[in-house]
């Protein structure tokens, strides 16, 4: 190969203290790099151009970003998409084994490059199942550019940060916030763990089978406890939550708690990973529940809600009310992103379709009532209403022979009536396919006697009343709100 020096460059790439120059040679095209300290070149090469020409080469490779070797070799990387944070420009290049973030500081105009799959974590508001998809994205999107869009499209990029920083954070906001109320929230290497403290007795439930169990938070925390399996009891009351994510997860916050808990800078330490840069993502767009604007749903985590009529008979009437973002991955309406509600009840027959936004705010001021609110998987939550259509169709075929769709108004074990769903048992049934268990209603102070009578509970075998297990919005707004988007 003849020396490249008597050409002229095609084109120019400076990577902090190198420079890395193309040159057109007659049919074929070579780069050397450059040391800029001492402007002597200490890496030559052809750049193989897979079958291409020369024209057909130059204006790809110009679009490039590199990423030089240890010895000044040099791989030209496909560049994918650039997003701006913390004043970098951050982009997401192809490597020749994985998908690398490139980060270009413009105040110290130097560059980075770390692993997709090492430097990437979730934001500390990501609902367990989006985490399950970031690390799909993570694993697959080598191979599989579907998940590389995906990553562009419905992501965005929080903040880049690292080690030294989460320490830093730690301190002070130790420093700042009250003594008398704090919350904990820990996230731990290949887990995470949710810790609230307020005050009274507490229990905290684990999953020990993750690595990270009872004896691990009691001597973190630092406090007398009684540990028993799974479950961990102290002076302060607690719900702590274990999850697996991504190996280099990492965070410490301070909210509010009741009494002090203090970590050493010891104990610090040994939760911070030491990794270079991590890169947090989370959920692109956002759109906020109409029944509590705390609640954040996305295309990936849709909110699920039991409610009750406002008036009269209705009271006695339940339905299931899905929000979420439209996910086009398996939904054809409406657009993909769009805020939606889906309302879905055994009337009957069964009735589930989209609903108007204006009619359901205006449901909440004639004074309906809600169960808990289930952040749950879109996907998840999708099935469970591919179900209900199919049921749907099935009483509409019934119908349409002039039968009747059974029905007991009085509940599915009661011993009145007919072997039938009513209304509540069928909602109820339909999202136990999601995992959730219904929990009844608790009296509050500022209830009514007349109200208190209308959720009493009584045995399934006589009737199963709807309002014994919904509540006052209002209710729920007095209670803590954990986003999980």
């Amino acid at each position: 190969m003849e020396p490249a020096n008597y050409l002229t460059p095609i084109q120019l790439w400076n990577v902090n203290d190198f420079e890395v120059r193309l040159f057109q040679n007659s049919d074929y095209l070579e780069y050397e790099t450059v040391d800029n300290r001492d402007g002597k070149a200490i890496y030559k090469n052809s750049v193989n151009i897979n079958g291409k020409t020369a024209e057909q080469a130059i204006p790809i490779l110009k679009n490039c970003r590199i990423i030089i070797g240890e010895k000044g070799d040099v791989n030209f990387c496909h560049n994918y998409h650039t997003w701006n944070v913390n004043n970098c420009d951050v982009q997401l290049i192809k490597g020749a084994d994985d998908l690398t973030w490139d980060i270009f500081c413009n105040l110290t105009k130097s560059s980075s490059f770390h692993s997709l799959k090492t430097s990437t974590i979730p934001s500390t508001r990501c609902h367990p199942e989006t985490v399950v998809i970031i690390e799909k994205i993570k694993n697959e999107s080598f191979k599989d550019r579907k998940q590389i869009f995906r990553l562009i499209d419905d992501f965005k990029l929080v903040q880049i940060t690292n080690s030294d920083n989460l320490k830093e954070e730690s301190k002070r906001i130790n420093n700042e916030i009250e003594f008398e109320k704090r919350d904990l929230f820990i996230k731990k290497t290949q887990n995470v763990c949710l810790a609230s403290f307020t005050s009274g007795t507490v229990f905290s439930t684990l999953m020990p089978h993750f690595g990270y169990g009872t004896l691990a938070f009691v001597d973190l925390v630092g406090k007398p406890a009684l540990v028993l399996g799974g479950i961990a009891a102290t002076s302060m009351t607690c719900t702590l939550v274990l999850l697996p994510l991504c190996p280099i997860i990492c965070a410490i916050k301070y909210f509010w708690v009741k009494k002090q808990c203090e970590l050493s800078a010891s104990k610090i330490d040994l939760l911070i990973p030491q990794k270079p840069l991590l890169i947090e993502i989370e959920p692109k767009i956002t759109a906020p529940s109409a029944m509590d604007d705390r609640i954040l749903v996305s295309k990936f985590t849709w909110a699920v809600t039991l409610i009750t009529g406002p008036k009269g008979d209705s009271q006695a009437h339940t339905a299931i009310i899905i929000e979420g973002l439209a996910n086009a991955c398996f939904q054809k309406e409406p657009p993909d992103g769009q805020y939606f509600i889906h309302k879905s009840e055994f009337n009957p027959p069964v009735i589930s379709r989209l609903y108007c936004a204006t009619k359901f705010k205006r449901d909440i001021l004639l004074g309906i009532e809600k169960s808990e609110t289930w952040m749950i998987s879109s996907e998840k939550v999708d099935a469970m209403m591919r179900l209900i259509d199919q049921e749907r169709q099935l009483q509409e075929d019934i119908l349409d022979r002039g039968e009747k769709v059974m029905f007991n108004t009085w509940g599915k074990k009661t011993m009145i009536g007919e072997d039938a769903h009513s209304c509540f048992t069928w909602a109820r049934e339909k999202i136990g396919v999601l995992g959730i268990k219904l929990v009844a209603a608790e009296f509050t102070s500022d209830v009514s006697v007349f109200e208190q009578f209308k959720k009493i509970r009584l045995p399934e075998t006589i009737v199963t009343i709807p309002r014994a297990y919904t509540n006052p919005l209002e209710y729920y707004h007095k209670k803590p709100c954990v986003v999980q988007i």
